[in-house]
Formats: structure tokens, sequence, C-alpha cells
């Protein structure tokens, strides 16, 4: 995945816990399910799993899902 943008973004949640992070615009490179070309998407990382880590549009990024289908960790190149 390429990022092609980002947002820092933080909010309130309902019971009161704030929390801040980047919402990372992406494209992907695919030919699945009759999509050729270019897909896009978008996901949320809170800052305590971006852990300090140096990115910028066009860097190449991986999410790391847990078992759960949640965001662990990102890993940039």
């Amino acid at each position: 995945m390429k990022i092609v943008g980002y947002k820092v973004t933080t909010f309130n949640t309902q019971d009161g816990k704030h929390i801040s992070g980047v919402t990372f615009y992406v494209t992907e490179k695919t030919n699945r399910d009759s999509c050729f070309g270019l897909m896009t998407d978008k996901f949320f990382v809170s800052d305590n799993k971006l852990a300090g880590q140096k990115f910028d549009i066009g860097n190449d990024v991986t999410p790391v899902y847990n078992r759960y289908g949640k965001i662990e960790s990102v890993l940039f190149r």
C-alpha cells in the first residue's frame, strides 16, 4: 500500500477517553474481484500504535492486524 494522504485526528470517546492518531489514505494494486488497477482505502492508527515512527506521502505502509482483525501496528518502508 502506498500513502497518498493522511489526516491527523483527535477525538473523545463516549466514555471520555481521549484518542489521537492518524487516518491514512492509501492505494493498492489489485486484479481481484473483477477490479483492475488501483484500489483506494483508509484506516486509522492511534499514536500509541504508531510508536513515534516517521512517515510521509509516497511511503509504502503495511498494517499488521491481530487475530481479531484490528490494526496492532504498522510497518513503513
